[in-house]
């Protein structure tokens, strides 16, 4: 795939909101390398992190392969299928836990309704569920849920369990993705506490993990937190230098 058509994608999708995952530029160059290196568990793994870029990017593709021709219409055709039957697959291993997935969805439908306790119900059932099944990558999951509720009600000690429980499973299980989120989770909670200089260490580190992922979007919004941190410090400078940088990224 040509690198131009790339650039024509990503500029068809620009005005699409991805929250924390890839950008489509980022997205396509990695799963390309990943194809041509022949890591299908990478490819997969990647389409299972983004699964709104790939919904975006497969009705893309077709779009675009309709006012295309010959090698090139083809091609996108070709991606815009594996995608789809990736993301079968995904699909496919999670029927398997179908209770969990109830869960969270309850969860999440009480916590956008601002119905806190109901959320926490739905979510420390599924957290019980998960560890019965020992699903480490739903455990971590719910955990970080659980997290978010307590940040809203100003638990902070709370959160900071929870979120460090996350951190220690993702690790485990080497989910690079988690682990620079709950960095970052437990980033806010320190900035939240006034406590800036322990702030600065998760939200570098998280900066550190987004950027060796190619997470633009991520890198972004650590460097405006740490930004954030440094204004609350009154260094205003730094904070217009990390400021910068993260414009930079956004535009």
């Amino acid at each position: 795939m040509r690198v131009c058509l790339l650039f024509v994608l990503w500029l068809l999708l620009g005005g699409v909101v991805w929250a924390e995952e890839l950008f489509p530029g980022d997205f396509l160059e990695q799963f390309m390398a990943a194809l041509q290196a022949g890591d299908a568990e990478k490819a997969a793994l990647l389409v299972q992190a983004n699964p709104q870029t790939v919904s975006t990017l497969e009705n893309v593709f077709l779009a675009k392969a309709a006012l295309s021709s010959g090698e090139e219409a083809k091609q996108l055709k070709a991606l815009s299928q594996l995608f789809q039957q990736l993301s079968g697959v995904l699909e496919a291993d999670n029927d398997s836990i179908p209770e969990l997935e109830q869960l969270q969805a309850q969860g999440e439908q009480a916590y956008y309704r601002s119905d806190y306790q109901a959320a926490l119900t739905h979510w420390q059932k599924g957290l019980q569920q998960a560890e019965a099944l020992n699903n480490q990558a739903y455990i971590s999951q719910f955990l970080g849920n659980l997290g978010v509720v307590y940040r809203n009600l100003g638990e902070y000690q709370r959160v900071l369990e929870y979120y460090e429980k996350a951190l220690v499973i993702d690790r485990e299980i080497g989910d690079r993705r988690g682990v620079g989120n709950n960095l970052t989770n437990i980033g806010n909670v320190y900035s939240n506490l006034g406590e800036y200089q322990r702030a600065l260490e998760y939200y570098e580190k998280a900066l550190e993990i987004k950027r060796e992922m190619g997470n633009r979007r991520g890198v972004g919004n650590n460097l405006t937190n740490i930004g954030n941190v440094y204004s609350n410090l009154g260094e205003y400078q730094r904070a217009l230098e990390y400021y910068e940088k993260a414009l930079e990224i956004k535009r």
